[in-house]
């Protein structure tokens, strides 16, 4: 995968989750990977950050938070490198990530040499301990390039799956927006559209109103980048390249098999 670079900083402005004011600046770097500027400190975004797994991944550095890194890191992916970013506790709030990416790819250029591939040595499973049958696994690829392999399994729904292969295309799995779950959630979030001006209730896939099989592909395709999102945690500097198996996955298992990699 070819090396991209910023040719200028990039600051995406927006409302965050709870509508306040927010933005996110992504810096052009000195150093290779991905970096938190936190005050004075420059931190390599890595695995050891993660504070928080549950419906979204938080990162945390002294009295510093970053929340929904998943829709940040997914964009490692592109290859692009030697980054720095600087933002508001919660960034700017799209329900995917497809705006980020929109707004540095005009702003990218083709760096030297390609991005560094990082292999585990053996398979990782990491389980739900309430059900087996929720994993997510890695296993070597030795050709370089990530294959990822996600299912969804909604039992009041069905079933869908959907494949990525990198490099390749993200435009499906950037543009995907997040599920609104439980799905009893649609009310008040149309409430808080038109009562309160809440920006954020056509950002969200909803049960409500979308056909079974249109919903739960919406979902896979979210799900991936979510996982990419985790997966960019591995190492602040090295994409993983293996085999990827997410089935009925989850914030907390991603970040559960990131955190294992690190003993690989």
């Amino acid at each position: 995968m070819k090396r991209l670079r910023l040719s200028k900083p990039v600051t995406v402005s927006g409302e965050d989750f709870f509508g306040r004011k927010a933005k996110i600046t992504f810096y052009p770097c000195y150093n290779p990977g991905w970096h938190w500027m936190c005050g004075n400190e420059l931190i390599p975004i890595a695995s050891d950050l993660v504070v928080g797994d549950r419906r979204r991944i938080t990162l945390g550095y002294k009295k510093h938070r970053l929340e929904i890194y998943e829709h940040i890191g997914a964009i490692r992916f592109t290859g692009l490198d030697y980054i720095a970013i600087q933002s508001s506790t919660w960034p700017p709030y799209f329900g995917r990530i497809a705006e980020y990416w929109e707004a540095l790819k005009p702003h990218c250029v083709e760096g030297d040499g390609n991005i560094p591939w990082i292999i585990p040595r053996g398979q990782i499973r990491s389980t739900s301990y309430k059900d087996d049958s929720r994993f997510v696994e890695i296993s070597p690829r030795l050709f370089g390039g990530l294959y990822a392999f996600v299912k969804v399994d909604m039992s009041e729904i069905g079933s869908e799956y959907v494949i990525c292969e990198l490099p390749g295309k993200l435009t499906d799995f950037f543009s995907a927006y997040t599920l609104g779950w439980p799905s009893w959630l649609y009310y008040p979030s149309t409430l808080a559209d038109k009562i309160l001006g809440w920006s954020h209730h056509e950002r969200i896939t909803w049960q409500n109103n979308n056909a079974k099989e249109e919903l739960l592909k919406k979902i896979a395709l979210h799900r991936v980048g979510d996982l990419l999102g985790a997966l960019s945690l591995i190492s602040h500097v090295d994409l993983i390249s293996g085999e990827v198996i997410s089935h009925r996955g989850s914030h907390k298992l991603d970040v559960a098999i990131v955190k294992d990699m690190k003993s690989f």
